[in-house]
């Protein structure tokens, strides 16, 4: 065998392993679930069939509730957002961070119903994953619930949790910024 090859093989070899490695760590580290929200006892419901990549149809996008107790473990802080407003101006304002600060695409928008759904693209693997917003009126304001399921795999390695949690803090900085 000539040495490049050698060589080649062996490097081909070691980045598999690391790349094993590291997908059995995230795997340790992350709960085995796809679909995050921030009310697993009443999630957002999908109200529009997906499109676009791997586009699952809108009758298997149900929640799993055995999902809840291990995203309560694993990402205690994806809650709720309570925001002072009318849910209109509210879910208006989600509905433009959603789009303009975190990229989405929206799918389908039910403004006299308070929600929207949308899809999220991933940078590296372009994954599409699947978004619902509600913007509920409750005393003091509009509670913010946001549900986010990726369509491939059946760990999400975090990504969801992650997606609700940034969408949520961006929302949240853009309400504080417009009352000032």
């Amino acid at each position: 065998m000539r040495p490049l090859v050698k060589k080649g093989l062996i490097v081909l070899v070691v980045v598999t392993v690391v790349l094993t490695g590291t997908v059995l760590a995230m795997s340790a580290t992350f709960p085995i679930i796809n679909d995050v929200t921030t009310d697993p006892e009443r999630p957002p419901v999908f109200f529009a069939a997906p499109k676009g990549k791997r586009a699952p149809a809108l009758d298997t996008m149900s929640y799993n509730p055995g999902f809840a107790p291990m995203q309560r473990r694993s990402y205690p802080k994806v809650q709720p957002l309570l925001i002072s407003g009318e849910p209109e101006s509210v879910c208006a304002r989600a509905r433009d961070v959603a789009q303009r600060r975190m990229g989405w695409s929206l799918v389908a928008d039910d403004a006299e119903a308070g929600r929207f759904q949308a899809v999220a693209i991933t940078k590296f693997f372009k994954f599409h994953d699947d978004v619902v917003v509600t913007c509920d009126p409750v005393a003091g304001g509009t509670e913010i619930n946001v549900r986010s399921r990726s369509r491939v795999g059946k760990s999400d390695f975090g990504a969801n949790a992650k997606r609700i949690t940034a969408f949520l803090e961006e929302l949240e900085r853009s309400a504080n910024r417009e009352k000032r």
